[in-house]
């Protein structure tokens, strides 16, 4: 597919990378519960959700019916692998074709399907992919332009009377022009998400922005799950 997010601005360094520009919000636990429990109530899971809400926003602002997501995964198969120290992390791509005349529901399970076939191949290397695509013959340097990253991880274990707090941190470096990381930390606090956009595509007021409407549609979608996609509201009406 053509490139999904232009890039508009010029960089301010000058380095191989651009900047990234940083947004970070929270999703309120009782919501985000919510969130869950729809998704699990439609065979499907948190991630699926987030991934729909992202797309459905991508495909109406740029008038795109097939959208690619960059989905990380852990790459370690078997308790051989598990009980190894070091990275084995992979980055396939998630290709949805979206039908705009459906709903909510039909294509939480269209993310589902895909992602369940996504990860059949995930350690595909991404480079081989992008060389039998000849992306850079065409222009691209890379597949996609949004890469979407689901973390949970338990840190409540308490150090005597002491709290345990995390929080992810990022170089500051954009290596794609949005990456979106949700960070599941604590099973009872709310969420973190966070939005990382190259300096060339994203102001920060821009990501100010999308983090508003990725919330708002999250509400849309779960109040209005059979609302044609092509009708759900992406602006919330206080913007």
């Amino acid at each position: 597919p053509t490139p999904l997010i232009e890039h508009p601005y010029k960089a301010k360094s000058s380095g191989s990378l651009p900047k990234a520009n940083i947004q970070r919000f929270h999703l309120k636990r009782d919501f985000y519960n919510q969130l869950s429990k729809f998704a699990l109530g439609h065979k499907s899971t948190i991630y699926h959700l987030l991934i729909c809400a992202l797309t459905l926003y991508f495909a109406r602002i740029t008038q795109k019916d097939h959208i690619v997501i960059g989905t990380p995964s852990l790459n370690r198969s078997g308790a051989k692998f598990k009980e190894v120290l070091g990275m084995f992390i992979s980055l396939s791509p998630l290709s949805l074709k979206i039908d705009l005349e459906k709903n909510s529901i039909e294509l939480l399970k269209l993310c589902a399907i895909n992602l369940r076939d996504t990860y059949r191949h995930q350690r595909f290397p991404l480079n081989l992919i992008s060389k039998r695509l000849e992306l850079i013959k065409n222009g691209r340097n890379t597949l996609f332009d949004l890469v979407v990253s689901f973390e949970k991880q338990e840190y409540s274990t308490p150090y005597g009377g002491a709290t345990i707090s995390a929080q992810q941190q990022f170089s500051g470096v954009a290596r794609y022009p949005l990456a979106v990381t949700i960070c599941e930390f604590h099973d009872d606090e709310d969420v973190e998400i966070i939005l990382e956009g190259s300096e060339t595509a994203f102001s920060q007021q821009d990501l100010q922005f999308l983090s508003n409407r990725f919330c708002y549609i999250l509400e849309q979608i779960t109040s209005f799950p059979e609302t044609p996609l092509r009708q759900i509201d992406l602006i919330p009406k206080t913007e």
